[in-house]
């Protein structure tokens, strides 16, 4: 029998590469390209993972004017 892990189980491999980045370098901002690039995923698959990850209240992504930069800020929901 297969033994997931917790991450496995929870999250894709793409949200596993982006949380990784973000919870690694909490104090750093990182626009959209930029972590496309260290995920090594297309802009629309980041795009996809990343609208998935803001609606369940993992992160929270900020625009600034046309830009859309996504800044360590970030919520991790009350698992209590």
């Amino acid at each position: 029998m297969n033994h997931l892990s917790l991450s496995d189980a929870l999250f894709t491999v793409t949200q596993q590469r982006i949380l990784g980045l973000l919870f690694g370098k909490p104090d750093q901002s990182f626009y959209t390209n930029e972590i496309a690039r260290w995920a090594q995923v297309g802009k629309g698959s980041l795009m996809r993972e990343l609208e998935r990850l803001q609606n369940s209240g993992v992160l929270r992504l900020t625009r600034q004017g046309n830009q859309n930069p996504l800044p360590g800020q970030y919520t991790l929901p009350d698992l209590r």
